[in-house]
């Protein structure tokens, strides 16, 4: 994994972290990646989203059974390949 995928699904998770995306945060995750050229040569952005939604929902099913919290999920993200 790319750092620019990371930084991209980073977002996604900072975004999804209350279970919503609204508005305000959709049109600045699009600033962002509109100002940033790793990030608009990102491929398949919607996988991406797919996949850091996909772990919220494992990681959030662990948070209620073990405590996880946001900052942890992140840490994960981080260190993927």
């Amino acid at each position: 994994m790319t750092d620019a995928e990371r930084i991209y699904q980073l977002m996604v998770v900072t975004a999804r972290a209350d279970e919503t995306v609204d508005a305000r945060e959709a049109r600045v995750m699009v600033g962002i990646v509109n100002d940033t050229a790793a990030l608009q040569e990102l491929g398949d952005r919607a996988a991406l989203t797919r996949a850091a939604r996909s772990l919220l929902e494992v990681m959030g099913q662990l948070r209620r059974c073990f405590g996880y919290t946001v900052e942890e999920i992140e840490t994960i993200i981080s260190r993927q390949d």
